[in-house]
């Protein structure tokens, strides 16, 4: 009975001892190598082919180049890397009243709104973001 009672605290403090160790390796700084830096860079600052991609859902498509620039903007700001254009049924009708349009699909008009989303910076300091052009 002695000895059981002396093994348990025994054995608990043996337990410790890599727990200890991991936490004091924590502490201990490591000279980080080039090649390490690099890696962890790119993961907090992916290259754009590296970001996630969306569907660009345009009902109708209702879609006007103001629009499709503040659209751009947000989604290279929100960290989106490339986008597949998804046209889609209209959302409402045409009024000549209010401006609204929708753009006959494979139009002239329609395709030059896929053209200049493919083709058109977010903004003035970068890149357009990918764009895929094939529609099924």
């Amino acid at each position: 009975m002695q000895k059981e009672k002396l093994r348990l605290p025994l054995l608990s403090l043996l337990a410790l001892v890599p727990a200890l160790g991991l936490a004091f390796l924590g502490t201990v700084a490591y000279p980080q190598s080039a090649a390490l830096a690099s890696v962890e860079n790119g993961f907090a600052h992916p290259p754009d082919n590296a970001r996630i991609m969306m569907r660009w859902w345009w009902f109708g498509p209702a879609v006007t180049k103001p629009e499709l620039r503040r659209e751009l903007e947000n989604m290279k700001a929100g960290g989106i890397g490339g986008a597949e254009i998804q046209p889609v049924y209209p959302m409402d009708l045409d009024d000549p009243a209010l401006g609204f349009r929708n753009l006959p699909y494979l139009s002239p008009d329609f395709l030059s709104s896929v053209s200049y989303a493919a083709e058109t910076p977010p903004n003035e300091s970068s890149q357009a973001i990918p764009i895929k052009r094939r529609v099924l």
